[in-house]
């Protein structure tokens, strides 16, 4: 089950994503997986500074110069809920395609539903290639490798050398040993 918390304007945008990225699963795992997809306008909701000022700071800092951010496992009112928060703004600003925009969700996606082994050495890598792994096995390598190349294209793109082993995992074929793969 997915809810949207978005501005107006970009409500409808999420959703067709949603909806085309649903299309491409075999099985339920979006039925089955309590997600919530948000974008920079509910920030503040998702995230109280009062509250968790650390957590706060931590995932702004983060979404000012990236495309999303996953949470899992947040508490929402009362439930457990996996939670990915989309910039709408940079998106917008790198002029992204729908499939280029289905690929970023679906990278978010991969991030709840394939897990590497927590104890393998480069655990934050290994985390990307399987969420990219998700993307990529849904149809959206190409997606997925346009828009890391034109975020890399950006005077102000942040960590570099992970999206450039991101880009050379994605362009030889996957070996995942380490983790959980699920089927689609």
């Amino acid at each position: 089950m997915i809810e949207i918390l978005s501005s107006e304007n970009t409500n409808e945008l999420l959703t067709n994503s949603i909806n085309r990225i649903e299309e491409k699963i075999d099985n339920n795992l979006t039925e089955n997986s309590p997600i919530v997809i948000s974008d920079l306008s509910n920030i503040k909701v998702l995230f109280p500074s009062s509250a968790i000022p650390n957590e706060f700071h931590f995932y702004s800092r983060i979404l000012r110069n990236g495309f999303g951010i996953t949470q899992p496992k947040n508490f929402r009112g009362g439930i457990r809920k996996h939670l990915i928060v989309i910039n709408t703004k940079i998106i917008e600003k790198l002029n992204i395609s729908e499939s280029e925009l289905d690929a970023i969700i679906a990278h978010e996606l991969g991030h709840i539903f394939n897990e590497p082994n927590k104890d393998i050495p480069n655990f934050i890598e290994e985390q990307e290639f399987y969420a990219d792994y998700f993307a990529s096995s849904i149809g959206l390598k190409e997606s997925l490798l346009s828009t890391i190349k034109k975020y890399l294209e950006q005077e102000n793109a942040e960590n570099s050398e992970l999206f450039n082993l991101r880009i050379s995992h994605l362009n030889k074929e996957n070996s995942f040993e380490n983790g959980n793969i699920r089927n689609l």
